[in-house]
């Protein structure tokens, strides 16, 4: 009866111990997200025409696909500001992921800071178009 708990016992904190680092690790994995505003993947000719209507843009070629994106950050408080702030604008928009390279996650991590803390629309879309500035990713 005694061996029965201990091997019990055993089992269960050896579950605690790998349940404990497999959630660790996911979570420092899943912190090295950039969000993007996507405004659309098309082929090139499609590409050129819909980008007309935009002032500023990145975008990146998958495939043969080009994907345009409005804006980026890696803060997720800031998702919601810029989805409304395209919204507001009259864009059709969706919220996705994207892996960038150090230059440009430094870049947007620093105008995260700044995007955090302002609410004006004018202020919003400097930001962002200092990110946008970036071109092809």
């Amino acid at each position: 009866m005694m061996k029965n708990i201990k091997i019990i016992l055993l089992a269960l904190i050896i579950s605690f111990f790998i349940g404990y680092f497999l959630i660790s690790d996911y979570l420092n994995n899943n912190k090295d997200i950039t969000y993007a505003i996507i405004y659309g993947e098309y082929n090139k000719d499609e590409f050129e025409k819909e980008t007309l209507k935009l002032n500023n843009y990145i975008y990146r070629i998958n495939n043969d696909k080009y994907i345009v994106y409005l804006g980026l950050t890696r803060n997720e408080k800031n998702i919601s500001k810029l989805k409304e702030f395209y919204q507001k604008k009259g864009y059709s928009i969706s919220i996705g992921s994207i892996k960038v390279d150090d230059k440009l996650k430094s870049l947007i991590e620093d105008c995260d800071i700044l995007l955090e803390k302002v609410s004006e629309e004018e202020t919003i879309e400097k930001i962002e178009n200092k990110i946008l500035e970036y071109g092809v990713i």
